[in-house]
């Protein structure tokens, strides 16, 4: 999408009220997450078995905090995608690759989607509670809303054209259809449908259009329904070890915006920066020493990669080994 259509859509109040209210919404779900585990210390002596509930809260806030960032991504462009489409130049081939991959994004998008309702549907009509008295279902109600929020911002992100818009958002509507038609693959060839992800992946379309589009179509060829997938995908978002990850990664930016990736750098160039090559022993030790505390590599790249680089350039190392070293040690 060009830069003014961009600029244009954000202008609009009814679109700056909904996205600070997402932002709001998943900036809440994080807190939560961080305050229920230190409320449960914290009470944990006066109230004999601390909180109610507070571990599958905390649980289900890490699906919340999950797919609310995926939406978000969505919407500004950053949910991870091959670099393949980039090498394609400009014009008319261009374009048309971009709504065509929006269009199978969309599709997977709404089969997703399509059966998330279902299985939140289910957990209603069964009453499954969390703790305290607060349905699952509730909770389930993102994963439908953010698998549908992507598929629209996919297709609106397709093209700054109505047209192009227009042709990605078939998608939606073919992927209401597949996902809500029982038996429709059964039996039908799979391997041109993949075929199409897997292009379409190639082409720009995110990651999950391969990884989602092939699991949920691969089941529904035997005769399955896509709520198999969404179970399958809350299960794993509500394991009681993956709400480390955000934490970490918080954890992260809050010592990148105190500084703390600069101090580190003088202690540790104090400590070996005179030996030959020490630049690059310092920021081997650094990385690797900031990855322990924020649980990321990401998140160590995003923290001193604008720090450490400049040094290695500054100190003569050429830029494919400075890159090559960075990412490799924060991925230590």
């Amino acid at each position: 999408m060009s830069e003014r259509a961009t600029a244009s859509d954000s202008g609009s109040p009814f679109v700056r009220v909904f996205q600070g209210g997402e932002e709001l919404l998943a900036n809440f779900a994080l807190a939560a997450m961080v305050m229920l585990p230190l409320a449960e210390i914290a009470f944990r002596p006066i109230l004999a078995g601390g909180i109610p509930g507070s571990i599958p809260f905390v649980q289900h806030l890490t699906l919340w905090v999950g797919f609310l960032g995926a939406s978000l991504a969505a919407r500004d462009g950053k949910l991870i995608a091959l670099a393949t489409a980039s090498f394609i130049p400009d014009g008319r081939i261009r374009h048309a690759t971009q709504v065509f991959a929006a269009f199978v994004g969309a599709t997977v998008s709404m089969i997703l989607a399509a059966g998330a309702y279902d299985l939140m549907l289910l957990d209603r009509a069964d009453g499954t509670v969390i703790a305290a008295g607060v349905p699952v279902w509730m909770a389930q109600l993102v994963l439908p809303v953010s698998f549908a929020a992507i598929g629209l911002r996919l297709v609106w992100r397709a093209s700054p054209g109505w047209a192009g818009r227009a042709a990605a958002a078939v998608g939606l509507l073919v992927g209401v259809w597949l996902g809500g038609t029982a038996g429709i693959l059964e039996a039908v060839p799979l391997w041109p449908l993949i075929s199409l992800v897997l292009v379409a992946a190639v082409l720009g379309a995110p990651i999950f259009t391969v990884l989602g589009g092939a699991a949920v179509l691969l089941y529904m060829g035997d005769g399955d329904l896509p709520v198999l997938v969404s179970i399958e995908t809350y299960a794993l978002s509500i394991q009681p070890h993956l709400p480390a990850i955000p934490l970490f990664t918080l954890a992260g930016f809050i010592l990148a915006a105190g500084k703390a990736s600069e101090r580190l750098l003088r202690v540790f160039r104090a400590a070996v920066g005179w030996i030959p090559g020490g630049t690059a022993i310092v920021c081997a030790v650094l990385c690797a020493f900031f990855t322990v505390f924020t649980g990321g590599s990401g998140v160590t790249i995003l923290a001193l990669g604008g720090l450490l680089f400049p040094a290695l350039l500054k100190d003569g190392y050429r830029e494919r080994f400075s890159l090559g070293m960075l990412t490799a040690s924060g991925s230590l």
